[in-house]
């Protein structure tokens, strides 16, 4: 619809160009073509995939803000990944270090977005 507008008003602009509606009709039409269509064809695999193996966390220090502004005050923020047959996933919960820390265990997850669907124990330590 947006993209079928925008191109109507970019002929109508092309055809009679001294019309200021036609002129802002276009701009209107074209941010909304802009806006509307992104991510329409950002594909995300949600394919489900699995790894299996020994359960370590590590704990990841970054700085945060901007590193490019001098002025900017930067702060460390720390946070857990779990590593897990090859894999990596962020933002673990730490809670979880005492129970999985050195068992083996199947992951199941989402392909793209590495979103945690299934967790299997397969052997305690």
């Amino acid at each position: 619809m947006c993209g079928a507008s925008a191109l109507f008003f970019g002929y109508k602009l092309l055809t009679d160009v001294s019309s200021p509606s036609a002129w802002v009709w276009t701009i209107i039409s074209a941010f909304f073509t802009a806006f509307f269509s992104r991510g329409l064809f950002n594909k995300v695999d949600y394919s489900v995939q699995k790894t299996q193996g020994e359960v370590q966390f590590v704990k990841v220090e970054k700085l945060s803000g901007s590193a490019s502004d001098p002025t900017y005050k930067r702060n460390k923020v720390s946070n857990y990944e779990m590593h897990i047959g090859g894999e990596a996933f962020s933002n673990a919960n730490p809670a979880l270090i005492e129970i999985m820390q050195g068992d083996e265990y199947a992951v199941y997850y989402a392909k793209d977005t590495k979103q945690i669907l299934s967790v299997e124990l397969i052997s305690k330590k």
